[in-house]
């Protein structure tokens, strides 16, 4: 009966765990700080996944082009040249503010 209790427990504490890992939001200030200049612009959608509007631009030989992540209660925001990072920013949304 203890040994059922043990498996019952460990297996409610793991299920716990992995839904709190699921449902966190990828779009932190902890993943904002993960992405450098000169970073691709694959390895940021590894970072915080598809972002949720993306505009570009070509001229010539250049590309550039602006992809927003809206989280819970922060926007990142970040500008590629050439498929490179070349600025970020972060904004807190209006329910963080409050």
């Amino acid at each position: 009966m203890i040994k059922i209790l043990k498996t019952t427990i460990t297996t409610a504490l793991f299920l716990a765990i992995f839904s709190l890992a699921a449902c966190s939001d990828p779009i932190s200030r902890e993943n904002y700080e993960k992405i450098e200049t000169g970073m691709s612009q694959d390895q940021v959608f590894e970072i915080l996944g598809e972002p949720d509007d993306f505009n570009s631009v070509e001229l010539g030989e250049l590309s550039g082009g602006t992809a927003r992540w809206q989280g819970k209660t922060q926007t990142i925001s970040v500008t590629f040249t050439n498929e490179k990072v070349a600025f970020k920013r972060i904004a807190e949304t209006e329910a963080e503010r409050q």
